[in-house]
């Protein structure tokens, strides 16, 4: 690769951040200034981010940047412009522009998981974990199971007074193994901030960031939290119960869920029923390498049921889009565009 080349693409990647960080929140005057500042360094940068911009416009990705007044930005000068720089301001072909626009997703979405401290820390800290992907099985030293989903770690703290498991991050289904004449250590599972109780065998419990949900399976459990404030709250739950908490606002409504419903991905499948859209490609997003994103608002919150196999979810992506008269496009299976 040529030093001319990989200049172009630095380039490149900085005005895909550039157009994906004035799209998103509001920009300090700091990064205003530091925003010209790049922009007006090189007729090149001015290029490079008109074409990102507008790509991802005409995609839908992101509706109009909004934070600089268009009148002061830098426009790339028709007398220093080059013959190529003319064809990527505008003259390619909408799949080619489609193709760059997810380059530049996951130019931003991946660079930004890379570098996360949180990903690095969880994999250290972990006893046991699973890649995207990746179902496993863990026997615990008390003969009790925990079947984790794709992309989920746990660490143990088995002592001689307790048998306590921290979700560090995903989903996992506890099976508690039947209390001997000789077994008094309660068996606890804790998720942000909140504590799940065996009182029972078999229950999940799913970390989504800070918000926990649970679900009963088998026999009783028994959720509580501790607020920000301070004060804790509990409830005891039945089979087919679940509950979402965090620390904020606490202990959510107790719904009626079929549990085993929730806890099909331990069979191989994935189960919707009138989901919309983006909750079901979030779901897929978990299972399989690459990423999905939705392009248009009214699509992601079209209606999905369905039965999806984890062993097949490409074909599944194939099938949403047939169904709900979309289409697809991208870098797959990297990046894929549903518009």
């Amino acid at each position: 690769m040529t030093k001319a080349t990989t200049g172009q693409e630095s380039i490149e990647a900085a005005a895909a951040r550039w157009v994906v960080r004035l799209g998103g929140e509001s920009l300090s005057d700091a990064e205003k200034a530091a925003f010209e500042r790049w922009l007006r360094e090189s007729n090149a940068h001015a290029v490079a981010f008109e074409f990102a911009r507008t790509t991802w416009r005409d995609l839908g990705v992101l509706s109009y940047v909004q934070t600089l007044d268009e009148t002061k930005l830098v426009r790339p000068t028709r007398r220093t412009r080059s013959a190529r720089e003319s064809h990527k301001c505008g003259q390619r072909p909408l799949w080619t522009r489609t193709a760059v626009a997810a380059s530049l997703f996951l130019i931003v979405t991946t660079g930004g998981v890379y570098y996360s401290g949180n990903h690095l820390l969880i994999a250290l800290v972990a006893d046991h974990r699973t890649a995207s992907g990746e179902l496993r099985t863990v026997t615990l030293s008390d003969g009790s199971t925990a079947d984790l989903n794709t992309a989920s770690a746990i660490k143990l703290h088995f002592t001689n007074s307790e048998r306590r498991v921290e979700l560090l991050a995903g989903e996992a289904l506890f099976s508690v193994a039947p209390a001997k004449h000789a077994e008094d250590r309660p068996f606890t599972v804790v998720a942000s901030g909140g504590t799940t109780r065996a009182l029972g065998t078999r229950f999940l419990v799913h970390r989504r960031g800070d918000l926990v949900s649970v679900t009963d399976i088998e026999h009783r459990i028994e959720v509580s939290v501790t607020k920000a404030s301070g004060q804790r709250e509990s409830v005891t739950l039945d089979p087919g119960q679940a509950v979402e908490f965090n620390t904020a606002s606490g202990l959510g409504t107790v719904v009626k869920l079929d549990a085993e419903r929730a806890a099909a991905w331990q069979r191989g499948r994935l189960l919707f029923d009138r989901a919309p859209l983006d909750n079901v490609i979030a779901e897929l997003n978990r299972y399989r390498r690459g990423t999905i994103i939705i392009a248009n608002r009214d699509l992601a919150r079209r209606k999905v049921s369905a039965v999806f196999r984890l062993d097949d979810l490409d074909r599944a992506l194939g099938t949403i889009v047939a169904e709900l008269g979309a289409r697809s496009a991208g870098l797959p299976p990297l990046v894929t565009v549903i518009y």
